[in-house]
């Protein structure tokens, strides 16, 4: 692979490969060699896998210098990473559709997954897909601290701790909502949602709220929940909307002004 890239180099001198390129270029290269696929060794091993993460996410946040909830980011991807050691050659990887989607809207974040993605294959021996990179992109935007967008509503969401099903529903909310709402944090129950600041809770359960408007969905995401979704989402930001006029016109009507 070293040697690929070299004469890449000397073939476009005048298309300069980045840092990421070089990441992405790795795990195209181990795709069609087939590295990932072989029997686990002794680097499957949980407690192994989470150092091993710890590390190659400690310095994907030192390289691009991110601001991360550093314990929720790093459990999340030592259980998906634990996942995909675990897979057979025959078991299909995540996938989603929101490689292109997740390059041109949050290129830096893509490009942090890339990186993240190769120092994982170095160490591990395992293979990541474009959709795999795409989810891993998914989780450090979960778990960044973005400068705050007043018009996003910002959302909690209610699923089982199982991870694959975790992947599926926050992939689908990304693709049919990011313009519209911000994934604060991902909980097991709705009692837990009701510890976090968010505008709703969007929960996979049958649990009421006892704080938070919640839409009550399906994991899988039919139809009839993304339009339930959809209507909660109308709602809540008219609220905000409301919230923030009426704020600005109690400034402007301040007596001391006068």
């Amino acid at each position: 692979c070293d040697q690929l890239l070299v004469g890449l180099r000397k073939l476009y001198p005048e298309r300069p490969l980045s840092s990421a390129d070089d990441a992405y270029l790795r795990s195209i290269v181990g795709a069609t060699l087939g590295f990932g696929h072989g029997e686990l060794d002794h680097h499957s091993d949980s407690c192994d896998i989470y150092s091993t993460v710890s590390r190659c996410l400690d310095d994907t946040v030192e390289h691009f210098g991110l601001v991360i909830a550093k314990e929720e980011l790093y459990g999340s991807i030592s259980k998906h990473v634990g996942r995909l050691m675990a897979h057979a050659p025959s078991m299909p990887y995540f996938r989603n559709t929101l490689r292109e989607s997740l390059r041109s809207r949050s290129p830096f974040l893509y490009d942090a997954a890339v990186y993240l993605a190769d120092k994982l294959s170095r160490l591990l021996g395992i293979f990541f897909t474009d959709d795999e990179i795409g989810l891993l992109a998914i989780y450090i935007g979960l778990y960044s601290e973005p400068a705050p967008n007043p018009n996003l509503v910002t959302a909690v969401v209610v699923c089982p701790r199982y991870q694959a099903l975790r992947d599926v529903l926050l992939a689908g909310l990304v693709d049919h909502f990011a313009d519209r709402m911000r994934v604060v944090d991902i909980v097991s129950s709705v009692a837990e949602a009701d510890t976090c600041d968010g505008d709703i809770v969007i929960s996979t359960t049958e649990e009421p709220s006892h704080r938070h408007t919640c839409v009550p969905i399906s994991a899988l995401m039919s139809d009839l929940d993304l339009s339930a979704i959809d209507s909660v989402l109308l709602r809540a930001s008219e609220k905000k909307s409301r919230i923030a006029t009426a704020s600005a016109m109690k400034r402007f009507l301040d007596p001391t002004l006068f």
